[in-house]
């Protein structure tokens, strides 16, 4: 018995309901870092599920938001994602988070996994969650509780890779950035709220 299977038992269990997923290139300290923030302007425990392999997913994941991503979302249909895998898994072994916080492939990944239970009929296990998308607007399955994405206005990135701009609040003058220590990054706090 693991400290990873705990603390994937406590997400299950639901002391832990918000779950991060960080963008492209983010390996399991990239997306440490984003729950920690994230942790941080909430004062409460959050989770991360990793999206990537660090440089090496930047180098041949890069392009996944343009030619996969953004296809299947436009769609509606599910395409085979690890970590939109893990996120299913959890809401199907009991999760109901407040909250699923995505960064640009982050939030590919989410809307991915929200369509696949969306498809099977099981929309009723996310009606809870808050989806919160950054540095990427896309669409999202009906059902979820409440559903902001935030884009900068100086996010050429995420621009290119957005699907909808539906949800989307513009953030002047910011770029693709969460990281605080980046000029242009765009802040989380006070765009956390369910």
């Amino acid at each position: 018995y693991s400290r990873y299977s705990s603390a994937e038992s406590k997400v299950k269990a639901n002391q832990v309901r918000t779950i991060v997923l960080a963008g492209v290139g983010s390996s399991s300290r990239g997306t440490a870092a984003m729950a920690k923030l994230i942790a941080n302007a909430l004062n409460e425990p959050v989770a991360g599920i990793v999206t990537g392999w660090g440089d090496y997913s930047t180098a041949f994941e890069g392009s996944q938001g343009f030619f996969i991503g953004q296809s299947y979302n436009k769609s509606g249909s599910y395409y085979y994602d690890t970590a939109s895998s893990k996120l299913d898994s959890l809401y199907r072994g009991g999760a109901r988070p407040y909250r699923v916080i995505g960064h640009s492939k982050g939030s590919f990944d989410s809307a991915n996994a929200f369509f696949k239970l969306k498809n099977e009929g099981r929309a009723y296990m996310y009606s809870q969650t808050t989806f919160i998308s950054f540095g990427l607007g896309l669409y999202v399955p009906s059902g979820l509780n409440n559903v902001r994405n935030y884009l900068g206005t100086s996010d050429a990135l995420g621009q290119t890779n957005t699907t909808t701009e539906r949800y989307v609040s513009w953030v002047s003058g910011k770029g693709h950035s969460l990281n605080p220590a980046m000029s242009m990054h765009v802040p989380v706090a006070g765009r956390l709220s369910r």
